[in-house]
Parts: C-alpha cells; structure tokens; sequence
C-alpha cells in the first residue's frame, strides 16, 4: 500500500475539473478536491467519505485538540489519527489510533477503518451529541467560574517575598523575682531584650 501511495506521488500530474467545475490537480490515484469555504461544504464534503485521516507529526507539530476529528466524526465518517497532541480527546466513537510517525502503523490502521461497516445512523447520532457548542460554552464558563489556580510563577514571587521578610527574634529566657521559677517571652520584631524579670504564671 505505501508502495502505491508513493508510486501516485511520483506519477505525472495532470489538470483536470472538480465536481464544482474549478480546475484540479490530479495524479494517478490522487485526487485534489478544491477547497470547501463553508461549513456545509466542508460537512458534504466530509460526508462522502468514509474516512478521514489525520497523520499528525509528533516530531514537529503536536495537534492542539484536532477540530476536523470532530467534524469528520460528526459527519458520519471514521476518523484514523495519530495517537498525539491534543486527538486522543476528540473520540465521539468513531475514532481510531494510531501510533504517530509510523507509517505502517498508519497504513494498517487504515486497511482496519476499511475493514469496518459505515458508521450507522444511530452511532452518528451519538457522535454528534459530542462536543456541542452549547457543551463547549458550558465547559468556558465552568472554567471562568472556578477558584483562581495558582500558578509556578506566582508561587515564586510569593516564597520571593518570604525570603525578603525580617527574620523572626528567637525567645529569650527571663526569670521571675524570688521563688527560681522562668518562663519565655518572645520580643516583638526590633525590640530589644528587657532585663526585667517578667511574672510566671
């Protein structure tokens, strides 16, 4: 299978007209679709395919979260995606891993998603119960709602200013008047140490 996928690469390229009219690069194999600028075009577009691949490079660009996965998925296709980055998170059902920047692990995945039935209405229905707009403004909210978290860097300036605070004086030892007994008395900060016998209670 790489073999041909790299035999199609190779081979001469030729123009020819997508489905909308607009002229295409072709090559044996391969077809380039010309781009889709609306969200319905793109859901169409999705659509007509049963699967959707997503081999992102672990080495070099790590997914942030992979917004195609979940509209691929709530589209009705299979989505095959590196194990990497922030894809691990957008599994609505329809998701398989695979390990990133192998290839033949790649290709098996593939020949596996081809080997599967079509997703079924029920199990698009359930993909699209996923990561909703209104979920996702849910989620914001409940995230600006929360309790501050401190982070490493406040951390640091707050054990700075500790560092930078006078040291506390250590007990001194006073004795009372007459019968032996002594207690502590701990001097406030910048004041000296009274020789005057403080009362033991």
């Amino acid at each position: 299978m790489l073999v041909g996928l790299i035999d199609a690469c190779l081979a001469e390229p030729s123009v020819g007209l997508g489905t909308s009219g607009q002229p295409v690069l072709t090559v044996s194999r391969v077809d380039l679709v010309a781009a889709r600028t609306t969200p319905s075009g793109v859901a169409a577009l999705m659509a007509s395919h049963d699967i959707v691949v997503m081999p992102s490079n672990g080495q070099y660009w790590h997914e942030t979260f992979g917004i195609v996965s979940i509209e691929a998925q709530h589209a009705g296709g299979r989505v095959v995606a590196s194990d990497d980055g922030g894809l691990p998170e957008t599994q609505c059902g329809a998701l398989q891993l695979v390990e990133a920047d192998n290839s033949e692990a790649l290709a098996l995945g593939i020949l596996d998603a081809l080997s599967r039935n079509r997703v079924s209405a029920s199990e698009r229905a359930a993909a699209a119960e996923c990561f909703t707009v209104s979920q996702s403004v849910d989620a914001l909210l409940d995230v600006l709602r929360a309790p501050a978290t401190i982070t490493p860097f406040r951390m640091v300036q707050e054990l700075e200013k500790l560092v930078h605070l006078p040291s506390a004086e250590p007990p001194v030892a006073a004795t009372s008047g007459g019968d032996g007994a002594g207690c502590l008395r701990i001097a406030s900060p910048g004041t000296p140490p009274s020789t005057s016998a403080t009362p033991s209670w």
